[in-house]
């Protein structure tokens, strides 16, 4: 493993700075004790609604009242942290994160449909979706998108075949071919800080495993 972090954050497009206002107000209100409950299963639900004193402005009240339904971009099958169920619901650490925060706006966080993070991404500065859960702030995303405080953090991790070579560090990955799930926020990390490592970008987890464990990478980092 290499020991550097990735942050998972709350992300809305730059033109909306109330809703970013909420949800670091909603965010601030969940305890270190609630959070821990998340990570256990990852989380045993609060019953009950509007219980919260949040502190709300009227005009994010207002905003609220008018946007009972928040279009939410998700990662597809980083499970535990961010999936879509069956029924088409995100699920893990992220879905019911985004419970709890409903809770307290008596709001509904729905997925967005969103066919690739690249994809939800798009529709997030096309305003087909209101936010994105699981985002990491880079440079070249601040650009565009507002970012709430971290509501997770683990560290990267680089997986290689089990007859191919081993790789102890991102260093270590100088000169080889990475694949990588398109528009997550390792690529732009790699490439700015290791311009020499090849990338190869795919839609979907499935695919990046799917080249690498057929050859067509020597390793992928997440």
């Amino acid at each position: 493993k290499e020991k550097k972090s990735i942050n998972y954050r709350i992300a809305v497009h730059n033109n909306n700075p109330i809703l970013m206002s909420i949800i670091n107000k909603a965010m601030g209100a969940m305890t270190n004790a609630e959070y821990e409950e998340i990570a256990k299963k990852w989380l045993k639900k609060v019953d009950g609604k509007n219980q919260y004193n949040i502190n709300l402005t009227d005009a994010e009240k207002e905003w609220l009242a008018n946007n009972p339904i928040i279009k939410t971009v998700a990662g597809h099958d980083n499970a535990p942290s961010s999936f879509i169920n069956s029924e088409g619901k995100i699920d893990g650490i992220a879905g019911d994160y985004l419970n709890e925060i409903g809770n307290r706006l008596n709001v509904k966080f729905i997925w967005a449909a969103n066919d690739s993070w690249n994809d939800g991404l798009e529709k997030l500065l096309s305003s087909e979706a209101d936010i994105a859960i699981g985002a990491s702030s880079t440079p070249r995303r601040e650009k565009f998108l507002t970012f709430s405080s971290m509501f997770m953090s683990n560290d990267t991790a680089i997986y290689s075949r089990a007859d191919g070579m081993r790789f102890a560090s991102l260093e270590s990955l100088r000169g080889y071919t990475v694949v990588q799930v398109a528009g997550t926020a390792n690529i732009d990390y790699l490439k700015e800080f290791y311009p020499d490592i090849n990338i190869i970008e795919v839609d979907t987890l499935v695919d990046a495993i799917l080249i690498l464990s057929k050859g067509g990478a020597d390793a992928m980092t997440s």
